[in-house]
């Protein structure tokens, strides 16, 4: 069954969100109405203890196609979303403690999603939406939880990298060092579009793959972005970019145009040398598969 995103920007893969529009190298790509696909259920895997992703099952795959890859490539997770008598939660985690799960599997190619507009909710092809057990439209209030490991391309170089997130609302990213948890991105909350930049080096060679979890929730409407980025660490060891901790609307991304474009100070970090993650620089956990990349 084929799922439409009447929002052409919300990489929103976020799985029954939609927005397949991608951001490389400076420049926003132009996307054309992406459409999700039911895929099979995917197997189970144990590729990161812990914590650990959900197993397979609980109906097919929801995903969006476009954005490169193979099918190992991207991240697994699982979607929730808060009634309206429930309260009005402020940080990511309690929406997956107290969210109602939605059983299908969320699938992503990467986490590029540049500020958008989100109010008209998911639609199915043909018009009708896709809503929640009590019939609403799910355009606010939810939260996802999502796993994957960092790994470099062949474009990238080895050696100290800075990790940073611009996220409407919050997001709070997770990776795995040995066999210690540390988050590396604390950006949770209610915000508008905010950059929160890492305060120290993660190191990768050609064979690590760094384990991560990242939990996102989205609260009030109107507005929502999500895009992880890195750059090498700084030759001088600041980690302060000019911009980190900067937020709104329409600060990074022109949101009002279609599709959102980036403005001076998205170009800004892009001139000292940040980037979007590749989706070739997500891969899966042991034993999955993402359906979004045969589509």
């Amino acid at each position: 069954m084929k799922i439409r995103a009447e929002v052409c920007h919300f990489l929103k893969s976020l799985n029954a969100i939609g927005l397949s529009l991608i951001v490389a190298a400076g420049a926003i790509t132009a996307c054309s109405q992406a459409e999700f696909t039911k895929s099979p259920d995917p197997v189970g895997g144990s590729g990161m203890t812990p914590p650990t992703p959900p197993p397979g099952g609980g109906g097919p795959g929801i995903c969006i196609p476009g954005g490169g890859g193979t099918p190992r490539n991207g991240l697994v997770g699982r979607l929730y979303y808060l009634n309206d008598n429930q309260p009005r939660y402020q940080q990511a985690m309690q929406y997956i403690q107290h969210g109602q799960l939605v059983p299908n599997p969320l699938f992503l190619n990467h986490l590029n999603v540049p500020t958008v507009r989100f109010e008209r909710g998911f639609v199915y092809d043909g018009g009708q939406a896709l809503n929640r057990q009590d019939g609403q439209r799910l355009t606010s209030f939810f939260g996802m939880q999502l796993w994957s490991a960092i790994q470099l391309n062949g474009t990238n170089p080895t050696g100290n990298y800075q990790l940073a997130v611009i996220s409407d609302d919050g997001a709070v990213f997770t990776i795995r060092e040995g066999s210690t948890d540390s988050v590396i991105l604390n950006n949770d909350g209610y915000n508008s579009s905010r950059l929160r930049c890492a305060t120290r080096p993660v190191a990768f060679d050609a064979a690590t793959k760094l384990p991560m979890r990242l939990e996102y929730f989205q609260g009030p409407p109107t507005h929502i972005s999500l895009v992880f980025m890195w750059r090498p660490w700084p030759a001088d060891g600041n980690w302060r970019d000019p911009l980190c901790g900067m937020q709104g609307d329409e600060f990074f991304f022109d949101y009002t145009q279609t599709p959102s474009q980036p403005t001076v100070n998205y170009n800004d970090l892009l001139s000292r040398g940040w980037r979007p993650l590749d989706p070739s620089n997500f891969v899966l956990p042991d034993g999955y598969t993402n359906p979004c990349n045969d589509d």
